[in-house]
């Protein structure tokens, strides 16, 4: 990187402020793979903290299951509220 050139991100990839007169900025193709967990994944990890976790662990566990819970509730009660004003 040029003297007269700054990292403005700080994490030394080289984006710089070309208003300083620095190097342009390279252009990067960035892939965003989508790792959210499905329902069934979640579940299975919440039987294992409850099954074989410490009291932590098993808190956590009742936490989320209550969690999931709740929100499959409001989806239940969404999807009958949509059919009613059908």
């Amino acid at each position: 990187m040029r003297k007269n050139s700054k990292d403005i991100h700080g994490d030394g990839h080289g984006f710089v402020d070309v208003s300083q007169g620095g190097p342009k900025p390279s252009r990067r193709v960035v892939e965003i793979i989508d790792m959210t967990p499905t329902w069934e994944n979640i579940a299975g990890v919440i039987e294992r903290l409850l099954t074989e976790g410490n009291a932590n662990a098993r808190q956590v566990g009742r936490a989320e299951l209550l969690r999931m819970a709740r929100l499959a509730d409001l989806y239940v009660a969404s999807q009958k509220e949509t059919k009613n004003d059908a």
